[in-house]
């Protein structure tokens, strides 16, 4: 049964293992059955079809069944939930958690990936000026000349300047206050 579990999970149990919220003397097989049981149950159902209050009972339930030791601020935590959804049924039989949920948590996705993105338009911008460079140091060389003039104009000089004032725009743009 432990070869059913993905291999991230098991690096998760391993981890709580070692932090000692799972005793030594639990049932693995048993317990990796069970969270493969609970994982299945809601692994495919959409999540407005999910009442968050049942995973979090299901999710204590395999805790309690196996000793493991969920720290107070979870339980807290999990009967907060199950407050806020019975609560929230009662208001509103149709509502769902998860829809009121929804543009909270994508809030803080893109909160969370915008300053991932900004480093890599930064690597990206660092790149292409190299690219920039090295074309400009290997035309140059190529050619024989330091600067290649056509009619008494420094196309090189002007084209790396262009370049420069574009990536130092960039640049701004990505590190303006509240950005990065």
């Amino acid at each position: 049964m432990v070869g059913k579990l993905p291999y991230h999970l098991k690096k998760h149990f391993v981890s709580l293992s070692h932090m000692g919220v799972i005793p030594d003397d639990v049932d693995h097989d048993k317990l990796y059955e069970d969270v493969n049981e609970m994982r299945q149950k809601y692994y495919h159902v959409p999540l407005n079809q999910v009442s968050v209050g049942i995973a979090v009972q299901d999710l204590f339930q395999v805790a309690y069944n196996h000793r493991i030791h969920i720290p107070n601020e979870m339980t807290l935590l999990g009967k907060s939930i199950l407050t806020m959804e019975s609560v929230a049924t009662f208001l509103d039989p149709n509502i769902s958690v998860v829809d009121v949920a929804e543009p909270f948590g994508k809030k803080l996705f893109w909160d969370r990936l915008n300053p991932f993105v900004n480093r890599l338009s930064f690597s990206i911008v660092l790149l292409a000026l190299s690219i920039v460079i090295l074309g400009l140091i290997v035309g140059g060389a190529i050619s024989g000349t330091v600067s290649p003039i056509i009619g008494k104009v420094p196309i090189v000089e002007i084209s790396f300047f262009i370049a420069l004032l574009m990536i130092l725009w960039l640049l701004f743009a990505i590190f303006r206050p509240g950005r990065f």
